[in-house]
């Protein structure tokens, strides 16, 4: 199924100079395919939007994938990443299902790429390396998009 990204750039265009200025400030390149897609749509609604947590018993929706802009800071990768979460070292957070899980991609180590979802009820977030209610939904941000499908209700 074709992926179709609404509202892109509503916040507007990402220029190459300051998705650049970002990764030199986080000391990481980002994923080839995820700024390629931030490159081209900074930000927006997949549609269609749903994904697995767990086949056929838990499931989500993506609210919003972020951008890289200076205002909102609550939609931006940059504003996202400087919430009291304390993720993992590895992973940033690029968008959100609505009701205060999140979207992350891998930036470092063997995992890099892979895309994860981050339960908020159930992550410990003074538990830094702790990975509970952390899971893997793809190995790259292109699968991840793939598997993305309208979901039963």
């Amino acid at each position: 199924m074709t992926v179709i990204i609404e509202n892109a750039n509503t916040f507007g265009f990402l220029d190459e100079a300051d998705l650049n200025t970002f990764e030199e400030r986080i000391e990481v390149q980002s994923p080839h395919d995820y700024r390629e897609l931030l490159k081209k749509y900074n930000g927006g609604t997949p549609k269609p939007a749903g994904f697995w947590i767990e086949i056929d018993k838990d499931s989500s929706s993506i609210n919003l994938l972020y951008g890289l802009f200076k205002s909102p800071k609550y939609y931006s990768i940059d504003g996202a990443a400087t919430l009291e979460w304390k993720l993992p070292d590895n992973l940033l957070p690029i968008g959100d299902d609505g009701t205060g899980n999140l979207i992350c991609i891998a930036i470092t180590g063997n995992t890099k790429g892979s895309v994860f979802f981050i339960d908020h009820e159930i992550y410990l977030p003074n538990e830094k390396e702790s990975f509970r209610g952390i899971t893997k939904l793809s190995n790259s941000f292109s699968e991840f998009l793939s598997i993305l499908e309208e979901l039963p209700e």
